[in-house]
């Protein structure tokens, strides 16, 4: 069975129970954003993508490190690179219009 990856907040959830700490989880998830986002992003190592996870791959990248919806098809392509991992074979998926035009939803 192929695992899919785990959303930026699943992983910051799974760190935050397995270690006690006194704070809450929005300023665990600031002060521990480097762990967070270094375990985000190894999860896709050698990895071949679904189109739902290149969504969160994409959404982290615009939320969390402000990347342009028009920038998308450039971090996809070097993270593919740097990671072995396989983007999805969807029309368009690497420019600027697919990140850019709202599409209707299903």
């Amino acid at each position: 069975m192929r695992h899919r990856i785990k959303s930026i907040n699943t992983i910051a959830k799974i760190i935050y129970q397995s270690v006690p700490y006194q704070q809450s989880f929005r300023d665990f998830s600031k002060w521990r954003f480097d762990d967070v986002s270094k375990a985000f992003i190894s999860q896709l190592q050698d990895k071949t993508l679904t189109p739902y996870e290149c969504k969160l791959v994409a959404n982290y990248y615009m939320t969390k490190c402000n990347v342009l919806p028009s920038d998308v098809p450039e971090v996809l392509l070097a993270l593919s690179r740097q990671f072995n991992c396989t983007i999805p074979l969807i029309e368009g998926i690497l420019t600027e219009q697919y990140w850019t035009t709202p599409r209707p939803s299903k």
